[in-house]
């Protein structure tokens, strides 16, 4: 499963982030956006095996607060969909 993630992350675009995020109610700013993608394509091994309370801190005091709960929800909903996964 590790080897499928990279290869996905790998190819994601800014572009299936925003998608991704529209179509979750989030209307990101591009600030936003730019900072959610560098967390993903950089940190998403943190994200998703690790602890990823830091970089939710770093995004509840940037990210509006409408947004940073649609991004926390997401991550919740998905993290427990996927959890025999991972």
């Amino acid at each position: 499963m590790h080897k499928l993630l990279e290869n996905y992350i790998n190819k994601i675009t800014i572009n299936d982030i925003n998608n991704f995020a529209s179509s979750n109610g989030a209307n990101l700013s591009s600030e936003e956006l730019a900072l959610i993608y560098k967390y993903v394509k950089n940190d998403w091994e943190t994200i998703i095996f690790g602890n990823p309370n830091e970089i939710f801190s770093v995004l509840k005091e940037k990210l509006t607060a409408e947004n940073y709960e649609i991004t926390i929800n997401l991550f919740k909903t998905y993290k427990s969909k996927f959890k025999n996964y991972l």
